[in-house]
């Protein structure tokens, strides 16, 4: 690596241009999009006064970013996803202050991705990550950090943070995998009997409710929508958690800015007023479900919107996979398949390293074991023919 590499650390997206920034980004990474970071912060969901402080270390080499690692001061581990409570918990009775902490993570998105974005031309990509990644260990170590965490980071990348000495968590997902499925139908017809009829029924009783459902996407998305998707949003989280983590202005600004990769399932009563709807992001063969939101209630509405229709479409475009967000294990009786989720760890005090990396040590092998379990009792009969299980 060329000794006039330099390192450079900000705490705002502002700064950094369009042009050099694309050419980090996977196709299939849209929150890693400028535009997508930008509208976080424009909407201060993000930054200054908020619990996810920007810390973004780039790497630059003959005026260009050539790589970048996006960090953030966490205060509390809230819209992270790869729960930490237990270690806060354990330092605190400890003595020990676990906030500050660093993360490289996207707020709010619990979505497997590359998490070192390097452009595809730059030699020694090895040697630039661990370059990378130890100037991120001893930065957040002087900073007075008690941690550095890479959240929801791909397997590919996990021989990089091993090498650095972190520790993997192993945590799992339910994704929907398309096996090459050309209908609904298809999909249907590789689920056991008793799940392929209760998801028949669950989705004829919304058919047979007078609702309309539409599938929205890119120039066909009414930039004004935001308001009713922002009502939706706001209405659900406000609910079940007590405030929303994204602010209006984020909705806003992501419909005029990012509509090339939403796509939006909208539910409409007889009378053509919106009831329900989910937003969702496409990147080039993943969708990514994210926010659910309705006004009134109306049974199976949520399956349809967040699963059924979601899966039509991935199936109609040809996508290799649907992630529909964190938790859910009603997902799993719908033919999702259980995966494994990547982070790694590293702890400042070398007692808490040493402990709770033999700690995730043990998790892990759990983890790998109880994923193969569930996937032999899934409803996806290729599972259980694999094993001779009758189907």
């Amino acid at each position: 690596m060329s000794n006039d590499l330099e390192l450079k650390w900000l705490d705002s997206f502002s700064t950094i241009k369009e042009e050099e920034w694309k050419t980090l980004v996977p196709q299939d990474n849209p929150f890693y999009e400028l535009r997508f970071l930008q509208a976080l912060e424009n909407s201060r969901s993000i930054g200054f006064e908020t619990s996810w402080q920007i810390r973004v270390l780039l790497a630059i080499q003959d005026a260009s970013i050539i790589a970048a690692l996006v960090n953030f001061q966490k205060w509390d581990s809230y819209g992270e996803y790869i729960f930490d409570f237990e270690w806060a918990q354990a330092y605190t009775r400890a003595g020990l202050s676990y906030y500050p902490k660093l993360s490289l993570a996207i707020p709010f998105t619990p979505t497997t991705g590359q998490r070192v974005l390097i452009r595809e031309d730059v030699p020694d990509k090895d040697e630039l990550v661990e370059r990378i990644l130890q100037e991120a260990l001893q930065h957040a170590k002087s900073e007075g950090h008690s941690s550095y965490h890479v959240l929801f980071h791909t397997a590919e990348e996990d021989k990089y943070f091993e090498k650095s000495k972190f520790s993997q968590r192993l945590t799992h997902q339910y994704h929907w995998i398309n096996r090459n499925y050309q209908s609904f139908e298809e999909y249907l017809a590789a689920l056991k009997k008793d799940k392929r009829k209760s998801i028949r029924k669950e989705r004829e009783s919304i058919r047979n409710s007078g609702l309309k459902i539409e599938i929205l996407e890119a120039d066909s998305i009414d930039p004004d929508l935001w308001k009713v998707y922002w009502s939706f949003y706001q209405n659900t989280h406000s609910r079940k958690w007590g405030q929303a983590y994204l602010k209006k202005e984020f909705f806003q600004e992501i419909f005029q800015t990012f509509r090339d990769h939403l796509v939006l399932v909208l539910a409409k009563d007889p009378s053509g007023k919106p009831v329900a709807g989910t937003l969702n992001f496409r990147g080039k063969n993943i969708l990514f479900g994210r926010y659910w939101g309705a006004i009134e209630e109306y049974p199976n509405l949520h399956f349809e919107l967040c699963y059924y229709q979601l899966i039509d479409y991935a199936i109609a475009n040809k996508l290799e996979k649907f992630e529909a967000g964190a938790q859910g294990e009603h997902k799993y009786l719908r033919g999702f398949e259980v995966v494994p989720i990547y982070s790694s760890h590293m702890f400042f005090n070398s007692q808490a390293n040493l402990s709770i990396a033999n700690y995730l040590q043990s998790e892990c092998e759990n983890t790998k074991l109880a994923i193969e379990e569930w996937n032999l009792k899934s409803p996806l009969k290729i599972f259980r023919e694999e094993e001779g299980a009758k189907p």
